[in-house]
């Protein structure tokens, strides 16, 4: 099956289906056929995030046949395979929050009525793919890697939601927290730190606060009570930077960005950039060699890309691109010491533009689809060269690459035009890029 646009079957249709594909960089797993080894060559439509593992990506693939099973590829026809087969009935074990540990991809899975969604574990093969936890109703999400230990979010009958922790047996798969259980905690934003799990939770008294654990309920203790009350401070966008927690949260100042180092005393607001009880309007909070950039508003800029290494003096706004409503800048992606991001001047729409950290050496990239903008996403860093969808009216939606000039932004697909392919689930894997289209199919940049 073909996943390029049908043409007549002439001669010179036949030399233009070979110069376009010639002029991709993207290709099928093989032979530019639909990624699937399947009865009647059925397509696989990719339904969650896949998951990278020593170069080898781990996925949910659905069929008619099968249902939504556990798949894995290394980038070629013959090297994917489906590594589960249960509850075809049932419309198959519908594998979900697939995450790494190690060499070991964990994930959540329902193979019937008998225990409902549990957590699995997979080796690679379809030998080493089995179900880890048996707990009555444990309905496990938020899968957190903690140096090399599996933290969850899950729920028993008497502690209600709570933060649990396993090392790939039944035996030891058991509960951490057990914060307020008459209610539950409902621990959300798992984040971590070294070998401490920063998480958000509620003790039914003083709120929604940050919380922390070592993987013992002794050791699992609050670290924020500065605003108490049904919402207390509302920690989000928990962010690691070395050894420290950057995260937003809530108090008289409005919701702003905080540090913490897991002690009370080492927890501290680091700049009300929005003076007074408004908020900045916090958002992509990003590593970059251990400066955190983000965007926000101060009140009179619009939202900008500002950056901080954790002091009030040392947080300043990068960008000033237009101080109307402000850039809208999002995605910000590292490679080596330069950001890329989207954002919007009010002249060239919607596009990817770069940074090194400074005003001067902030300018944009892109300038796809002229002034209604190309409305960039999935930015992702392949090898030292940015890859990501973008939009013109000419060919709608298809991959595109960029060395950070204007000359070196290419498009990378022309599938489909000018409907366009709409890539998702783009993800790095093995130096390549993999991503699938709204036809189920799914394809590899090489």
């Amino acid at each position: 099956m073909f996943p390029f646009p049908k043409l007549k079957s002439t001669k010179s249709s036949a030399r233009k289906r070979n110069r376009v594909a010639r002029q991709l960089s993207v290709e099928d797993l093989e032979g530019r056929a639909l990624l699937t080894t399947l009865p009647l060559n059925l397509p696989v439509t990719v339904n969650a995030t896949p998951v990278e593992i020593n170069g080898t990506l781990y996925f949910n693939g659905k069929d008619s046949v099968n249902g939504t099973q556990l798949w894995e590829s290394n980038g070629t026809l013959a090297g994917t395979v489906m590594l589960t087969s249960a509850n075809t009935a049932r419309g198959g074990i519908n594998p979900q929050n697939l995450t790494a540990v190690g060499n070991t991809l964990y994930f959540t899975a329902n193979d019937g009525p008998t225990y409902g969604s549990q957590i699995w574990k997979s080796g690679g093969t379809a030998a080493t793919t089995t179900r880890v936890s048996s707990t009555a109703m444990l309905m496990p999400k938020t899968l957190t890697n903690v140096n090399g230990t599996l933290y969850f979010v899950g729920y028993d009958s008497v502690n209600r939601y709570q933060v649990f922790k396993t090392n790939g047996t039944e035996a030891g798969t058991t509960i951490v927290s057990k914060i307020n259980p008459a209610a539950g905690s409902n621990p959300s934003k798992l984040t971590a730190v070294g070998n401490t799990l920063y998480f958000s939770a509620t003790d039914g008294v003083k709120g929604y606060q940050l919380w922390k654990t070592d993987g013992t309920t002794a050791g699992t203790t609050m670290v924020t009570t500065t605003v108490t009350g049904v919402t207390g401070m509302s920690p989000s966008l928990m962010t690691a930077v070395g050894n420290t927690l950057y995260f937003s949260a809530l108090d008289t100042r409005g919701v702003e960005l905080w540090k913490t180092d897991g002690t009370a005393a080492g927890t501290t607001l680091i700049k009300d950039i929005n003076p007074g009880p408004g908020s900045s309007t916090l958002a992509n909070l990003t590593n970059v060699n251990g400066t955190l950039y983000f965007t926000a508003n101060d009140g009179v800029h619009g939202i900008q890309v500002w950056k901080t290494d954790g002091t009030a003096t040392t947080t300043s706004m990068v960008t000033n691109i237009t101080t109307v409503m402000g850039s809208a800048p999002s995605q910000l992606t590292a490679i080596g010491t330069t950001i890329y991001f989207t954002a919007n001047d009010g002249v060239h729409g919607s596009q990817v533009w770069k940074t090194d950290g400074t005003a001067a050496g902030t300018s944009i990239v892109t300038s796809i689809n002229g002034k209604a903008g190309s409305a960039p996403q999935d930015l992702r860093n392949v090898n030292g060269t940015l890859y990501f969808t973008a939009y013109s009216t000419l060919t709608g939606m298809q991959m595109w690459k960029t060395d950070g000039s204007l000359l070196g932004t290419i498009m990378t697909t022309n599938i489909n035009a000018p409907l366009g392919i709409n890539p998702t689930n783009v993800i790095v894997s093995g130096g390549k890029l993999f991503f699938n289209t709204a036809g189920a199919s799914l394809w590899v940049v090489s």
